[in-house]
């Protein structure tokens, strides 16, 4: 029997976040390049991608400060295979440039975009 989820009062940001990225991936055709690429990531493990990220924290969530961080996690040489297939797929263009037309179209048709926003310090 499933049990239905609680509101635990605090965690509604989170229960949107979960269902938004949820609706997202319904959008998504299965011929999607977008959704191809997030199935390649979700089949990785999460383990060493973690360990890496928590290792080098990012300060600065600006899409410059984003790129910055990201590449600093993905030096070639401590690269999964996983990691390298996923970095070869976003370098080509014939993957990345559908993937960015689909984004932006489910952006315009539901009228926003998703974002990212740095958490306090605790």
């Amino acid at each position: 029997m499933q049990e239905k989820v609680v509101n635990r009062g605090l965690d509604r940001d989170e229960i949107r976040q979960i269902q938004m990225l949820m609706f997202m991936c319904w959008c998504l055709s299965p011929q999607s390049k977008l959704r191809q690429l997030l199935e390649m990531a979700l089949e990785a493990s999460e383990t060493e991608t973690m360990a890496k990220a928590q290792a080098m924290p990012c300060d600065d969530v600006s899409i410059d400060g984003l790129f910055v961080w990201l590449s600093s996690l993905v030096s070639p040489t401590e690269l999964t295979e996983s990691e390298k297939q996923l970095l070869e797929w976003q370098n080509d263009a014939c993957n990345m440039l559908p993937a960015i037309d689909e984004l932006k179209t489910i952006e315009s048709k539901l009228g926003f975009k998703f974002s990212i926003e740095k958490l306090n310090s605790q």
